[in-house]
């Protein structure tokens, strides 16, 4: 059987992703489209299977094309290429998924998520991708200043000023209802000069954007917080203005562990497989320290949404409302950066009427369904690493 040329390549991976996204992510709902009428906690706890399962299928569905690449005829296919198709796949396929647990969902609005989500996805692992794929198995002058210039964008992009670029920031109707409870709660925070806006989209969430001094919530959790929970959640993100410079800091800078992955080439050529084999934990390590600031900077403002004693159950029902919306489990596995909600409940001086919530299964059968290309995957990247290091 004759190699596919490029173009024939790309076609395959658009339609094999599709394919493999719309069978494990229908499979994996089915439990959560079954669970009509049984508590919140119970069918969030269903919904984060379908989650995990669209995450591996765009793992696998990457890892795979990256791997087989080689095997179409006419010349190497561009990495980007091969990265734009797989995920342009998932969003093709993500927009039915999205239709059967979001009905309100339209085409122009899902386009509209997309194109926003895909252009911060880009700007944030661009930088990332562009050192790893250029750095030289000897690190040459110009890797170190492709380095450089890599770090300075990230850093850039993380500081969230290009949000003050957006079109619609200051246009939207929810505005009128937001700005006057975040300047009236920043005046008795005594944080001066907070920018807030809405932003629209289905995930109900609010979000501090430390350096440029700004509180960002979103149209649905406008829709599902009533005025004095608004409030709560506002004084949440204001007590996260508050942090210390050096905090600020670590924030920025506990992200650049991610360009450790630039040195998997010359890490390879000059250690083989011992070297990546130090490379991938020293990163996973690297990244606990930021991991544990920002848990301590959450039940931080945590604790002073709540500070004058009578706001507790109004902040515990808005968290509440918050996580029942966006499906998210009320308690999950492992040390998050967030606490789980029934925790942050029970700090806020309420007991939930429910009993502790178990937490979602470590694995479901949709996820090794999803997982399934990786295999021919692995063992192609295997023989290939132990050929070369040869």
């Amino acid at each position: 059987m004759p190699a596919p040329s490029p173009a024939e390549y790309l076609v395959l991976c658009f339609t094999g992703t599709a394919l493999l996204h719309q069978a494990a992510c229908r499979l994996a709902l089915r439990p959560w489209l079954a669970s009509a009428g049984e508590h919140w906690t119970a069918r969030a706890r269903r919904f984060f299977q379908f989650r995990k399962t669209a995450a591996l299928c765009l793992f696998s569905s990457i890892v795979t094309a990256f791997t087989f690449s080689g095997c179409a005829a006419g010349g190497p296919i561009s990495g980007w290429a091969v990265f734009f198709c797989v995920f342009g796949a998932v969003i093709f396929s993500a927009f039915w998924i999205g239709r059967i647990h979001e009905p309100r969902l339209t085409l122009p609005v899902y386009l509209r998520s997309q194109l926003k989500t895909t252009g911060i996805l880009i700007a944030v692992i661009a930088p990332v991708l562009w050192v790893i794929f250029s750095t030289s198995e000897n690190l040459e002058p110009a890797d170190w200043i492709r380095l450089g210039a890599a770090i300075a964008i990230f850093c850039l992009f993380q500081t969230g000023c290009w949000l003050l670029l957006m079109p619609g920031r200051t246009t939207h109707p929810m505005n009128a209802r937001l700005a006057p409870i975040v300047a009236d709660e920043a005046a008795k925070a005594g944080v001066p000069s907070v920018r807030a806006w809405v932003e629209e989209s289905f995930m109900a969430n609010a979000v501090a954007v430390f350096y440029i001094h700004s509180v960002v919530v979103t149209s649905r959790g406008m829709e599902v917080l009533d005025d004095d929970e608004l409030r709560a959640i506002v004084r949440h993100e204001l007590a996260h203005l508050t942090e210390s410079a050096a905090v600020r800091v670590m924030r920025l800078v506990g992200l650049l562990p991610l360009f450790a992955f630039a040195f998997v080439h010359p890490v390879f050529h000059r250690f083989g497989l011992t070297g990546l084999a130090l490379l991938f934990p020293a990163f996973f390590l690297s990244m606990r320290i930021p991991r544990s600031v920002a848990r301590k900077m959450e039940e931080r403002a945590d604790k002073m949404s709540v500070a004058g004693g009578t706001e507790g159950p109004v902040y515990a029902r808005a968290l509440e409302k918050l996580y029942e919306a966006n499906r998210i489990p009320a308690v999950l596995r492992g040390r998050q950066i967030h606490p789980n909600l029934y925790d942050r409940m029970i700090a806020a001086g309420i007991t939930p009427d429910y009993p502790r919530p178990l937490p979602p299964a470590r694995f479901h059968w949709t996820g090794v369904l999803a997982l399934l290309p990786v295999v021919p995957a692995y063992v192609q990247i295997v023989d290939w690493l132990v050929h070369k290091h040869r």
